[in-house]
């Protein structure tokens, strides 16, 4: 099926032939990721549901994991950040707030964004060779 669809094989060329560019943004995000795993187990641990983050592997896999699954992100696995005192008011953890929007702006939105950006870009090359090849047939061949 891959190989008699012209779209199926471009998008499959588009994801294979920048194969080392693809992985480092993987091995990029993998080292941002563990940046945010350090700081989330230095100061977060405590707000990781069912002891998640009691070891630094644990606490690694399940922020890679629920990261890209929860919606929110991390943020959205986490339980809420509002801490309680004696009153019925609650006050925002802000060093909660900051790391759960700089682990969505950077991890989720920026490096997700550069996967993106390199199978497009690809992809418009294909298509752009595609073209030429039209171009040059018409032209030559008429």
């Amino acid at each position: 099926i891959a190989t008699k669809s012209k779209m199926m094989r471009h998008l499959l060329r588009a994801l294979w032939e920048p194969k080392k560019a693809i992985f480092t943004a993987l091995f990029l995000l993998l080292m941002v990721m563990y940046i945010f795993v350090v700081l989330s187990h230095r100061f977060f641990y405590d707000h990781y549901p069912n002891k998640s983050c009691e070891t630094f592997f644990r606490c690694f896999i399940t922020s890679f994991d629920q990261g890209f699954k929860a919606d929110g992100g991390l943020g959205g696995f986490l339980p809420n950040y509002y801490v309680e005192d004696d009153s019925t008011q609650t006050d925002p953890d802000y060093n909660r707030i900051f790391f759960d929007q700089a682990i969505n702006i950077i991890v989720f939105m920026l490096l997700v964004e550069i996967f993106s950006g390199i199978i497009i870009d690809k992809f418009g090359e294909l298509r752009n060779n595609d073209e030429e090849v039209i171009q040059d047939i018409k032209q030559f061949c008429s």
